[in-house]
């Protein structure tokens, strides 16, 4: 493909990379969880632990 200038090339590939944006940022919102417990430590090595505490799901259930 050949573009007669950069604003061409821009109001072609412009929506198509906020679509993609968009569909990113609603399938990581999806995926967010709520009513996560953090619980932090310091390991033997000194170094910061962080435990995280989830929530049981129903999944698997029919």
């Amino acid at each position: 493909m050949e573009y007669e200038d950069a604003y061409q090339y821009q109001n072609i590939f412009g929506p198509l990379v906020k679509l993609e944006a968009d569909y990113d940022r609603r399938l990581k919102e999806s995926q967010t969880q709520a009513n996560v417990g953090v619980r932090w430590d310091i390991g033997l090595n000194k170094k910061r632990l962080a435990h995280f505490q989830l929530p049981k799901t129903d999944s698997g259930k029919s």
